[in-house]
């Protein structure tokens, strides 16, 4: 694609290759219908690459339900690729809009991220320190960009991921995603670092490879896009496989550092009758609780944060003192009664979180099927 810049920085051009979910395979098929659109991945590349070098990693996460947006400007300028990722997320709301083109319509400009590999992965950073509007940021393998222009990233206030390897050379993690990890705010969410094996790269993380993908890129998809479904509101066991037991039990994973600026619920498995789901909270260390009840509300201001749980119904589900996994469950086996389908079934979040002992945190609604 090759959108006019009309936002008033960057590029005069912003050039992307974009890759969708779609109704068959090829170059330029048709987008897959969506009624509000897929939900939005820009993705920043590397000093010297295009986006476009990108294609196993956009196809990736296109597989997965995303319409991934790679930049194709400022191949040496990370200046102006901050510029061109603002201008992106200004931009893609009339380009969604905009009639008869083949990706009018494929795109949810409420649900939008920015993503990022080596200096991408520093920029996303920079973009988010005065935040457009995406919901979350991500990086893989990212330099640290506050050794040049200072702790601005401590503005960022999002949930962020990232993924390294101890094999990286080109940014180690010391010197790069650590200190970068430091400096990022206190997320309205989630922040996470997780790291892989000696055997993980700065290239093979992504994809830049010339055999075939190892399974550093693998595992980086899976957490990815865990985080992407979570924080774009895709689906609600995402946190399961960015921070929860299924990228825990990944045995390239070395060290998973985590921190929660609001507690979060997820869950694993569906709410069927006759089987066993298993919520969870991601909290800080301390008191950590699941509260249940029969649906959610609009928020109720208390002492803790806002409920989001119809008082009159609520129980708590599970309560316990929470470690440094940083994990609270409650498995929860239903009985194998009919009338109970299309029921509902509404938990909260409550705990420790990086800045208050106790709050109320971000909540989940299912339906019990069949």
């Amino acid at each position: 694609m090759a959108w006019a810049n009309t936002v008033g920085i960057g590029s005069a051009i912003l050039l992307a290759r974009v890759s969708y979910p779609a109704t068959a395979a090829g170059q330029d098929a048709p987008v897959l219908p969506s009624p509000t659109g897929w939900p939005v991945v820009v993705f920043l590349h590397g000093y010297g690459r295009i986006g476009s070098d990108y294609s196993l990693l956009a196809k990736a996460w296109a597989e997965r339900g995303f319409a991934v947006v790679a930049l194709d400007t400022a191949r040496f300028d990370f200046v102006l690729q901050e510029a061109d990722a603002i201008a992106t997320h200004g931009l893609l709301p009339a380009a969604n809009v905009a009639p008869g083109t083949l990706l009018t319509g494929a795109f949810d400009t409420q649900n939008m991220l920015v993503a990022g590999h080596s200096m991408g992965g520093g920029v996303a950073a920079l973009v988010l320190a005065a935040n457009p509007g995406y919901r979350a940021g991500f990086a893989l393998a990212p330099f640290d960009p506050t050794s040049i222009v200072g702790p601005v990233v401590s503005a960022v206030s999002v949930p962020f991921g990232m993924v390294v390897g101890d094999g990286d050379m080109v940014t180690p993690l010391s010197q790069h995603a650590q200190p970068l990890f430091d400096t990022l705010g206190l997320p309205a969410g989630v922040k996470f670092l997780a790291r892989f094996d000696a055997g993980s790269d700065h290239l093979g993380i992504a994809g830049l490879v010339t055999t075939s993908p190892a399974q550093d890129f693998f595992s980086a998809i899976t957490i990815s896009a865990g985080f992407f479904s979570h924080t774009l509101r895709v689906r609600a066991d995402g946190l399961d496989e960015c921070i929860g037991p299924t990228a825990q039990s990944d045995p390239l994973l070395v060290s998973l550092v985590q921190q929660i600026g609001l507690p979060q619920a997820w869950h694993r498995n569906a709410l069927r009758i006759g089987t066993q789901i298993r919520f969870s909270a991601a909290v800080e260390p301390g008191i950590g609780a699941l509260i249940a009840s029969s649906m959610l509300i609009p928020g109720v201001p208390t002492p803790f944060g806002e409920l989001l749980l119809d008082p009159s119904a609520a129980v708590v589900g599970a309560f316990g003192v929470v470690g440094a996994e940083r994990r609270l469950d409650w498995p929860l086996a239903l009985p194998n009664d009919p009338l109970l389908v299309g029921t509902s079934l509404a938990v909260q979040s409550f705990g420790a979180s990086a800045s208050q002992p106790t709050r109320l945190g971000a909540a989940l609604q299912l339906t019990v099927q069949h």
